[in-house]
């Protein structure tokens, strides 16, 4: 389907719906292809999958006065793919029917668009056409092809003339096997770049074209390399491209634009280019936690621009005695809408050169607080000591506490300052018998779910004095660090009562672990021993002097050093022939986490065996000369850095390196054999079986892991092994190889044999002329073998002895009088890709039928469709439709000149349909003859042709699997009807032969990247592949990431698990995905849905509800995956199916549902049938909401998290 936009009608439109005057808006896979006529903007918007629709505009066609054609097309997400010859996913044509007036095109990118034309260009600009891509564009294209942007495609010799291209904005990427950007045929025209764009280049610029004077290039071919140049003063307002690197000139500078990042690997080291970027950068700091934590942070690899969300982790502490509640940082960063953003202005270096880091460095720290505190010891003789609710860093000051349940001691209250703790307590509790106080945390006005608890002892006399101190363990052992000094002694005051070290002081010798230092210290921190220990009280503390001045403790404490292990970097490699790196790339990690940043000396690791990289191989990383002296001091900032605190080791599983083999240097070790070379013709881009062998190994190598094949055609310039030619076989290096190699022998395609050719049967009217001119109407001819329809030049002729005004059937009445194939650009065709005619010719039959009318509805219920050219197709499905194939459909018969009479199936006509078959399968040749038995008409009758078209199914990859391990295709394969909106996809009990290697790579908290490479569908003892049309993805390369969800972690918390429960319906069948019938807080169930026999035509509701008492509400399919999912769960789930003759039979369903507990617009909404205790509980066991409920009742003001909810003896978990 093609719409044709007119300025009157859109305009028109576009007002009634409220949209922009002038702006046309279309969806290029809902509302077909477009051709646009008319000046103005189009914007045009896509679903995200491939569509084979197109876009064209055709200046000049309707209004000749007009010298231009002005057009602004903005891409919203478009994803558009051809395979034919001439087949343009989007095309700017000249006005060449009325005298050559040029067209000015206009392209805004907004998001993702991506063109793909196998073998025709991508984004085609004709000859006199002008396209700009604007400088508003902020996403990316990328155009591949025959061509990628320009004119030409792959058969057509001769085509090619490119118009001018400018680029001023935007990501484009350009790929071409012929060029990337340009015209087969001369560069009599220009290609500019000139704004704050990115532009990528493979397969060449045949182009007239200049450096640009500001911009940002990467010409592949012509570079060698992934490496672009920035030219000029760039603001890059659209994504970086992954998989190329920047180097910025030296008169230029690159800014990163609002929300774009880089990683810091894409820019190119060494030359300066530090000092010419204009962004923001990340530190991770938590050196000042109180306590050790568990997570990793995240490294300071990515350079940002103005806004960009980072994606702060959430830390645990690994002692569990503090919760981290957020982020504190150095300007310029902010927080809004609950995300973190960088400020919306770079701070632009005022001297010439200076780094990046020193002018735009963001340090980010964590905040915690405390969730218990030492106990407070106090008397109702003293005031007490100000107690101090801690948060880490102290200079956070919009953090406060509130006493929960008002259980603070009388006569103590927390300060104006909402964090500390004076006065003097009025009610003694005794030594034994400690208060918890629980101080809710609030950040500015706002409650958080975070509290901190404070025991508090209150006692009636003075305070106690020290009595005793002694080592509370054995102390070897331990590793350097800040410690709390009760840790390891215990002090005992005169009233039994353990003290905390806010009541004393301790002095000690230290003795260094490398007998270097010995002094006195006063807290026990670095690697040595700690002897002569002394507790001190603290003047002051006590009502009255204590009795003991100080007291000894006996023993030793020794803490030892922390080991830092160097980890070498897996996957480290260069090419034969260049220069290995100055330093062997590694991280680290401690034994213990201390929060400081060792600093390194250089030498830590080198390569067993190897000095330079002439002798490729994988050698194994070793110690390095300096690697025992490899630890030095850091002083840098907070992150101070002891070396004697810390000993190095280098990790006990070997890491190897790898130096890559050329290829093209060692040719003579590598043998290249063809398992076959000559092949058919099939009309598809074929793959060459090749085996490399390379000298002295055993097995050969992996094709698409350690090499890729690519051709080039010798008679005919072609790089797809496609059409009849001969072909060059050029081997390319991947993994552990570089370089190429072009085979000794060569590969062929030969054509496939025309086995017949025949007049086609043809059926028409009563009074309609018989058809005889292929030229015109190309179906009318048969030819057997033939994969796409060729120009026809010939005739036909048909029998002097048939009158077309008389019904009946008239066997071998056509024949073919001369005939002959020529190539038809517009299908592909190409004559050299066929065998030639064989001498003799088959006739057709002609059925000149009744004035017999078949309508069909349009409500998609029915079997047969029209093809609009007399002829009709059922779809592929594993039937014969022998009985129902006019299911839906409405015979009528002319009575006299204008009165249709409706023909009642058996009672009115009778179908007839040969042959009779159990399944119809495509290429069955049916006929189905309507013979009238009505009074009145009876002798009357119709024939029609019906074909089995294929079942067209996409390819695509599940977003969930039960496991990662030993993942196989049929894990991960999903095969999907193209437009059902049910989960329909293969006939069943229909099972293909699929190949392909599986590989997975793990990006943590349970997700996995995923590639299927080499995909492949063959046919099974029950599949027969030419019943389907499988879209493939491009490549045979399918990838994408996966969850195992079991895996996902959900922030260190209790994991709790939630059930599925699938009522048992009568009529249809809710099945689970994977039978997965339980899942973790924050997972999800996928289920499908099943009608029995008998009840295909009911069409039910899926309900579902979450717990118990919750409220059913309806599930709606999923168009895109055609199954009901069920996500963020967090209480058991319960699905029915009922509606439409199919009901629930389970006992559940017909239970009374007096209670119910529900979330509604930010409450928790329980309903009871009588007067009924409830309870709202938070997940650490506080009663946050309690009323006696008769009927209905929200509690309100709850923030957001889980929450347990007691309705007299039920217990429900909910999630706000």
């Amino acid at each position: 389907m093609k719409l044709r936009f007119f300025t009157f009608l859109v305009s028109f439109l576009t007002v009634m719906s409220g949209a922009v005057w002038g702006q046309n808006t279309h969806n290029i896979n809902t509302q077909g292809s477009l051709e646009i006529f008319d000046d103005g903007e189009y914007i045009i918007t896509g679903t995200g999958e491939p569509t084979t629709n197109t876009i064209s505009v055709n200046p000049g066609s309707l209004e000749p006065s007009k010298e231009a054609r002005n057009v602004t097309i903005r891409l919203q997400g478009v994803n558009m793919i051809q395979t034919g010859t001439a087949n343009r996913c989007i095309a700017l044509y000249r006005a060449r029917l009325i005298g050559g007036y040029t067209s000015n095109v206009k392209i805004i990118l907004e998001g993702e668009n991506k063109l793909y034309s196998r073998d025709a260009t991508a984004l085609y600009v004709d000859e006199d056409a002008n396209l700009t891509i604007s400088e508003e564009s902020t996403g990316t294209l990328t155009a591949e092809g025959y061509i990628g942007i320009g004119c030409g495609s792959g058969t057509i010799i001769g085509f090619g003339k490119t118009g001018n291209i400018t680029i001023k904005g935007g990501t484009v990427i350009a790929k071409g096997s012929e060029a990337g950007i340009g015209g087969r045929r001369g560069s009599g025209t220009s290609f500019t770049i000139n704004g704050n764009t990115f532009v990528v280049v493979e397969g060449g610029i045949n182009h007239t074209t200049s450096v640009p004077t500001c911009g940002i290039l990467c010409d592949v071919e012509n570079d060698g390399s992934n490496i672009a140049t920035v030219y000029g003063k760039v603001t890059l307002n659209s994504p970086f491209p992954e998989g190329y690197q920047a180097n910025i000139n030296q008169n230029a500078t690159l800014t990163l634009g609002n929300g774009i990042s880089m990683p810091k690997a894409d820019l190119v080291t060494g030359v300066g280019n530090e000092t010419r970027l204009f962004a923001y950068q990340t530190n991770y700091d938590a050196s000042d936690s109180p306590c050790d934590i568990t997570e990793t942070l995240p490294a300071n690899d990515t350079y940002y621009g103005s806004n960009c969300v980072l994606n702060t982790p959430k830390l645990t502490c690994s002692t569990g005695t503090h919760a981290h509640i957020g982020w504190t940082w150095t300007e310029p960063i902010r927080t809004r809408n609950n995300k973190t953003e960088v400020y919306p202005s770079i701070s632009t270096p005022s001297v010439a050169g200076s780094a990046v880091g020193t002018s735009n460095a963001i340090t980010l720290s964590p905040v915690w607080i405390d969730l218990k505190r030492e106990t407070v010891i106090a008397s109702t003789k003293k005031e007490v000591v100000p107690v101090s609710l801690k948060v880490y860093p102290n200079a956070i000051t919009n953090v406060t506490f509130e006493d929960k349940d008002g259980n603070l001691p009388a006569g103590l209250s927390l300060n104006v300052d909402g964090r500390t703790i004076t006065g003097t307590p009025t009610t003694a509790t005794g030594p034994n018998n400690p208060t918890e106080v629980h101080f809710k945390v609030k950040e500015g006005n706002i409650e958080t779910e975070y509290e901190t608890v404070v025991p508090f002892i209150v006692m009636d006399s003075e305070l106690a004095t020290l009595k005793s101190a002694e080592l509370r363990k054995n102390t070897d052992g331990y590793r350097c660090s800040n410690f709390n000094v009760n840790d390891f002694i215990k002090v005992v005051g005169v009233q039994g009562v353990e003290l905390n070290s806010t009541y004393y002081t301790i002095e000690c010798t230290f003795t260094s672990a490398d007998n270097t230092v010995t002094e006195t210290r006063t807290s026990i921190k670095d690697a040595g021993t700690y002897t002569n220990i002394k507790i001190k009280p603290i003047a002051g503390m006590s009502q009255y002097e204590p009795s003991v001045s100080e007291l000894t403790c006996e023993g030793t404490i020794t803490v030892t050093p922390v080991t830092v292990t160097i980890i070498p970097n897996t996957g480290q490699s260069v090419n034969e022939g260049e220069t290995l790196p100055k330093e062997i790339a590694y991280t680290y990690i401690l034994s213990f986490a201390t929060g400081e940043t060792p600093g390194f000396n250089a030498g830590l690791l080198k390569l067993d065996k190897a000095t330079d990289t002439n002798t490729p191989g994988t050698y194994t990383i070793v110690k390095g000369d300096n690697f025992e002296n490899g630890l030095k001091d850091n002083t840098v900032e907070s992150k101070q850095f002891d070396a004697s605190n810390y000993t190095i080791a280098l990790s006990e599983e070997p890491v190897t390196f790898l130096i890559k083999k050329d290829m093209g240097k060692h040719k003579s070790d590598f043998i290249i054999t063809f398992n076959e070379k000559t092949f058919v013709y099939n009309g598809k881009n074929q793959i060459i079986p090749v085996t490399v062998v390379e000298t002295g190994k055993t097995s050969p190598l992996m094709q698409g892991t350690d090499y890729v094949v690519s051709v080039s055609g010798k008679n005919y310039k072609e790089t797809f092994f496609q059409n009849v030619n001969e072909y060059t076989v050029t081997i390319d290096g991947r993994g552990s190889y570089v370089g190429q190699i072009t085979a000794d022998e060569t590969a062929s395609i030969t054509p496939i044999t025309i086995e017949e050719v025949k007049a086609a049967d043809q059926y028409i009217k009563v009074g309609e002329t018989v058809k005889t001119n292929p030229a015109v109407n190309p179906e009318i001819v048969e030819v057997t073998g033939l994969l796409e329809t060729p120009t026809y030049t010939g005739s036909l002729s048909y029998s002097k002895d048939i009158d077309t005004n008389v019904e009946g059937d008239y066997p071998n009445a056509i024949q073919i009088e001369n005939l002959s194939l020529t190539d038809n650009q517009k299908t592909g065709f190409l004559t050299r890709n066929y065998s030639t005619l064989p001498n003799t010719f088959g006739f057709g039959n002609l059925y000149v039928s009744s004035d017999i009318t078949i309508e069909i509805p349009e409500d998609g219920n029915n079997i047969l469709i029209d093809n609009g050219d007399g002829t009709y197709s059922v779809i592929y499905d594993g039937k014969s439709h022998e009985d129902d194939l006019l299911k839906g459909v409405t015979i009528t018969i002319k009575d006299g000149e204008n009165d249709l009479v409706v023909l009642l199936p058996d009672e009115d006509y009778k179908l007839i349909v040969e042959p009779k078959k159990d399944k119809w399968e495509v290429d069955d040749k049916i006929t189905a003859k309507i013979d009238v038995i009505k009074e009145g008409f009876k002798g009357k009758f119709t024939t029609i042709k019906v074909s089995v078209i294929p079942r067209k199914l996409k390819v695509s990859m599940t977003d969930e699997v039960p496991s990662a391990e030993n993942l196989t295709l049929e894990d991960l394969i999903v095969f999907q009807r193209e437009g059902a909106v049910k989960n329909e996809g293969l006939i069943t009990g229909e099972i293909p032969n699929y190949s392909g290697d599986v590989k997975t790579t793990s990006k943590g908290n349970g997700v996995y990247y995923v590639e299927i490479r080499d995909f492949k569908v063959d046919d099974s003892n029950n599949f027969n592949a030419k019943n389907y049309d499988i879209q493939g993805p491009e490549g045979n390369l399918i990838k994408g990431e996966v969850t195992v969800e079991d895996e996902v972690y959900n922030g260190g918390g209790i994991v709790d698990y939630n059930d599925l429960h699938i009522i048992k319906s009568t009529g249809a069948k809710l099945t689970s995905r994977y039978n997965k019938m339980r899942t973790k807080d924050g997972g999800s169930f996928t289920l499908s849905l099943e009608k029995e026999e008998g009840y295909e035509d009911c069409e039910p509701t899926v309900y579902y509800k979450r717990g118990r008492f919750g409220e059913w509400k309806e599930l709606k399919l999923d168009e895109v995956s055609g199954y009901y999912q069920i996500r963020s769960v967090y209480t058991d789930i319960y699905v029915k199916v009922s509606g439409d003759g199919i009901w629930p039979v389970s006992n559940e369903e017909v239970e009374a549902q007096d209670v119910k507990v529900y979330t509604q617009n930010g409450a928790i909404v329980v309903v009871t049938p009588s007067v009924m205790d409830v309870q709202v509980v938070s997940m650490t066991g506080s009663v946050v909401a309690a009323d006696k409920v008769a009927g209905q009742r929200e509690f309100r003001n709850l923030v957001e998290s889980v929450y347990i909810v007691r309705v007299g003896d039920e217990i429900v978990k909910i999630r706000l």
